[in-house]
């Protein structure tokens, strides 16, 4: 049986995409794990990232198909009218911790709640030295939160076309730490 992870964001500059490249690089070249990740923002930021790729581990396509063990969907940034909320196992709720950020991460983490939908919440490029960041990580609904530093390998392999687990040079073993934080997480709430 496929299981689904969906990306859900209503703002855009929070990590979908980048963070979705990271979970399926894992888990095609770790967990070797037949992975199709669902590329559907306009913007086709994952499907840009595979025509830099020489080669990627994992699928990228617009739409379904058959035959893979995972399918994780990027989607726009934008909450969804919940008659077209992606059906999934999991929905990955990456934020930011800026002001705007964070007020759109309530209001989709309350859409999911409202749908009753099982999540997860990555605050992402968070830096401990902002006491704006420190303070929203002291909030409940930051309580149970993987937290993702920020990281330069993140941008560096989708601008390389590679993945995390491709990349060489200087902080690659934290951003594989990172990832493998959310994967941990992913898995303490579905089984892969």
């Amino acid at each position: 049986m496929t299981v689904r992870l969906c990306f859900l964001s209503g703002k855009g500059g929070v990590g979908r995409t980048s963070l979705a490249l990271a979970v399926a690089s894992h888990l095609s070249q770790v967990d070797h794990r037949r992975v199709l990740l669902i590329d559907q923002d306009p913007q086709g930021s994952a499907i840009a990232w595979s025509a830099l790729a020489d080669e990627t581990p994992f699928t990228v396509s617009r739409s379904r198909s058959q035959g893979f063990d995972i399918e994780i969907i990027d989607t726009p940034p934008k909450l969804p009218d919940p008659s077209t909320l992606q059906d999934a196992d999991l929905y990955i709720v990456p934020t930011a911790l800026d002001a705007v950020s964070y007020v759109v991460f309530l209001r989709t983490i309350e859409f999911l709640r409202r749908h009753n939908k099982r999540f997860i919440v990555v605050a992402n490029r968070v830096n401990k030295a902002r006491a704006e960041h420190r303070e929203r990580l002291g909030t409940p609904e930051l309580a149970e939160a993987v937290i993702v530093p920020e990281r330069a390998g993140f941008s560096r392999a989708y601008a390389q076309g590679t993945t995390i687990h491709q990349i060489r040079g200087r902080g690659v073993a934290s951003v594989q730490f990172d990832t493998l934080s959310i994967i941990r997480k992913i898995k303490e709430e579905v089984s892969l």
